[in-house]
């Protein structure tokens, strides 16, 4: 504990947090999600007869060499979400710092399994895979712990991280324009050397061992009376000494979230937690079928055009790369929401003296902040969904960039809504429940696989249609 503490007070530097969110940002866009680009590595793959077994003796390639690919992103997906439960644990209890350095070795390993894959070890890419999703979600989880630095722009803040993590599909993109010339082994070991080397200066250097706004030190004794005094300070309406103070959202909202929230199992049998569960697992299936769907719906629409279907997988692998750009909207979204339903929540503050009657709906206009982002990806949703049945190429344009929007917000929307609805105390642990449920739920992929694409794609309609149902009832609830 000595180590990290002097660690944490190494560099005080006046603008060192515009350093550490960029360094964030350049890891997560170098070093971050890139096993979800696993299109276009499947052709360079099959070039090294991976899955080459499951075809014919002449290795010609067939569609089950392929979907072994698909059923292999699907393992990723799954398993990452369903350890990430871990993820949020470790982080509560051993801090960002040992968490990172954990992640940044998981990360060297899975991307060195992707370096030495061939025809022999094929079956090694599962392991790949997992190993290198769960440990970027985990770098992605202790990166945004930096948006902590920036309470103002948070959400924006947590966006351009997704983002770049979304973003991070330009490494495969690369890799796989450059495969004649430089050999997969060799672009995978630069990559796993370099992430190894810059996860562990973060870990040192750029994360502090406990979030600001999570620190333990906050919950120490001294702390919690610090607490009770500023309870009392916002609840007594009668107490002379206070009837001129003017407590902050901010501090009402913390004391309306310690005293509603006084365990880890009052926060799992909420309705917030319902909710954010809810529209993250519909959100999540929506995200994950579609990319593996794909060639199968690019088949649906253009038949054998083979020319048009290379094309639009170009084209679809620099819309996904696209994420950083999308990301400042999706930030503003949430930041200007935030703003408009603070001043609300002061505005209600002002009416009324005695908070403890209207606790409940001041919570739950407090939540209404992310509801915009919900309803906003809900829209996207059901407008790609849609335009999966009109048969033309600008349809298929416009539908990806409302996939890429679903993206931006899917992440960013659920880990702000977390943020804010829970004791800070309790996030990593709450975030990894969410996307763990989210990521069991998500096995019904296996299944919608074998739909012919009119019926997958009126399923995924159904799908976005109960996305609308989370942010109506956050908008309607009050108490």
């Amino acid at each position: 504990m000595g180590i990290c503490q002097h660690l944490d007070g190494l560099c005080h530097w006046r603008h060192q947090k515009w350093l550490i969110l960029f360094a964030a940002l350049f890891e997560l866009l170098w070093f971050g999600g890139y096993h979800y680009g696993y299109n276009a590595l499947v052709y360079p793959y099959k070039q090294l007869g991976v899955f080459a077994h499951m075809c014919n003796v002449t290795n010609q390639g067939c569609e089950l060499q392929e979907r072994m690919f698909h059923y292999a992103f699907i393992v990723w997906v799954v398993t990452q979400m369903c350890l990430i439960t871990v993820t949020g644990i470790l982080m509560d209890r051993v801090g960002l710092r040992v968490l990172k350095i954990i992640a940044s070795f998981m990360y060297f390993a899975g991307t060195l399994m992707f370096a030495f894959l061939s025809a022999e070890t094929g079956e090694m890419l599962f392991v790949a895979g997992i190993l290198v999703a769960l440990s970027t979600t985990s770098t992605l989880i202790c990166d945004h712990q930096i948006s902590s630095m920036f309470p103002k722009y948070r959400g924006l803040a947590i966006s351009l991280m997704s983002g770049a993590f979304d973003s991070s599909t330009i490494v495969t993109f690369i890799i796989s324009r450059t495969a004649e010339k430089i050999p997969l082994q060799i672009s995978f070991l630069f990559i796993a050397c370099c992430g190894l080397v810059f996860g562990i200066l973060m870990a040192l250097f750029g994360l502090t061992q406990w979030a600001p706004d999570m620190s333990r030190k906050v919950w120490t004794t001294s702390s919690k009376a610090q607490v009770e005094f500023t309870k009392g300070l916002i609840i007594t309406e009668n107490n002379e000494e206070n009837t001129d103070a003017k407590p902050s959202v901010e501090s009402h909202i913390q004391t309306i979230l310690e005293s509603r929230y006084t365990s880890l199992s009052r926060c799992i049998c909420s309705w917030p937690f319902f909710l954010v569960t809810i529209w993250f697992m519909f959100g999540l299936l929506r995200f994950s079928y579609f990319l593996n769907q794909m060639s199968q719906q690019l088949t649906f629409v253009f038949g054998d055009d083979v020319d048009t279907i290379n094309e639009l997988r170009a084209v679809s692998s620099a819309l996904l790369m696209c994420g950083l750009v999308i990301s400042p909207i999706s930030g503003a979204v949430l930041d200007v929401s935030r703003a408009v339903f603070n001043r609300k929540l002061q505005s209600k503050l002002q009416e009324t003296k005695k908070e403890t009657s209207c606790a409940d709906e001041v919570y739950w206009i407090h939540l209404r902040a992310i509801a915009p982002a919900f309803l906003l990806m809900a829209v996207a949703a059901i407008t790609f969904s849609l335009l999966n049945f009109v048969k033309t190429k600008p349809a298929f344009f416009v539908g990806f960039i409302f996939f890429v929007i679903l993206r931006s917000l899917l992440f960013s929307a659920s880990v702000n809504f977390v943020l804010i609805a829970f004791p800070q105390r309790y996030f990593g642990t709450l975030n990894g429940l969410v996307n763990t449920v989210g990521g069991i739920f998500s096995l019904l992929q296996y299944g919608m696989l074998e739909l012919s694409p009119v019926s997958g794609n009126s399923l995924a309609v159904g799908i976005a249609v109960v996305l609308f149902v989370p942010p109506i009832i956050i908008f309607v609830k009050r108490h």
